[in-house]
C-alpha cells in the first residue's frame, strides 16, 4: 500500500532534502531559535524578572517549555540570586545526586530534561525538593534546634 501524495505536509516536501526530515538549513535555524529562547529565560531568571519555580513549571507544564530541557540544573541555579553562591550550587546539586541514586552521573547531564524524565516517574523531581530543602541555611523558627517551635507552624 502506498502513501497518497496527501500523507506528507506541503512544507515538509520544501524542506526535505534526501536522507533527511527537514533541510539541514531549517535544522540550524531551529537550533540556534531554541539557544536564543533558552537564553532569553536565564537572562530573566538573572534579571529576577522570573524564578527558578517559573522555569520548572515552564519545562514541567507544557510542549512549548519542551525547548528549556537543555538547561543545566546547575547553570538555571546559578542564573538565580535565589541560592548565592556556586558552594550552595554544588552542595545541592550533590545532594540531589545522592538522593535520587544518580551519583555516578556527571553534574553537566543533570538538566531540566533529566529532572522531568518520565521515566524516573517523579522521582528525581522529588528528591530535588527535598534537597532544596535540606540546603536552605535559614533556620525554621527562632531558636532552632534549642528551643520548640512556639509559632505553631510546621515547617516539615
Amino acid at each position: 500500500m502506498e502513501p497518497s501524495s496527501n500523507s506528507i505536509p506541503i512544507n515538509a516536501l520544501n524542506n526535505a532534502s534526501p536522507g533527511n526530515l527537514i533541510a539541514p538549513q531549517t535544522a540550524t535555524e531551529l537550533s540556534r531559535s531554541a539557544r536564543q529562547n533558552r537564553a532569553e529565560w536565564l537572562v530573566s531568571v538573572a534579571e529576577g524578572l522570573l524564578g527558578v519555580n517559573d522555569v520548572l513549571t515552564s519545562v514541567g507544564g507544557n510542549g512549548e517549555g519542551r525547548m528549556l530541557g537543555a538547561i543545566s540544573l546547575r547553570q538555571l541555579l546559578l542564573a538565580s540570586d535565589e541560592h548565592r553562591s556556586q558552594a550552595r550550587v554544588n552542595r545541592l546539586i550533590e545532594r540531589l545526586k545522592e538522593i535520587s541514586d544518580s551519583s555516578d552521573t556527571p553534574t553537566r547531564k543533570i538538566t531540566l530534561a533529566w529532572l522531568f524524565d518520565p521515566r524516573s516517574q517523579g522521582k528525581r523531581l522529588m528528591a530535588y525538593c527535598d534537597a532544596l530543602r535540606e540546603n536552605r541555611q535559614e533556620s525554621p523558627w527562632p531558636g532552632f534546634p534549642f528551643s520548640e517551635n512556639t509559632a505553631g507552624d510546621s515547617h516539615e
